[in-house]
């Protein structure tokens, strides 16, 4: 309504609204992309360490770790979509 009576103060706020909201998915989708990368990082590191020559206590923490690296940590949308820099290029 405000676009056809070219109300410019409607349309300032409104464009400042979306440009704050696209602002704020960039920024989950990022972080969310920095937490993936991390994650596989933790792991590969973890898997090519000398861990069978530690003491079996830290070689066992490090068994956890690797497992639990095996599926990389993620942030989600209501566990329908990944927040990460490709799903955030397809939307916009």
């Amino acid at each position: 309504m405000e676009w056809e009576s070219s109300d410019s103060t409607a349309m300032l706020t409104m464009s400042v609204i979306l440009t704050s909201f696209a602002f704020s998915i960039f920024t989950n989708c990022y972080v969310g992309q920095l937490l993936t990368d991390q994650s596989l990082k933790l792991g590969l590191m973890t898997s090519t360490t000398n861990w069978h020559r530690l003491p079996h206590k830290r070689a066992r923490t490090l068994i956890l770790i690797m497992a639990v690296s095996n599926i990389p940590a993620k942030i989600s949308a209501g566990k329908m979509i990944e927040m990460s820099l490709p799903t955030f290029s397809n939307v916009s």
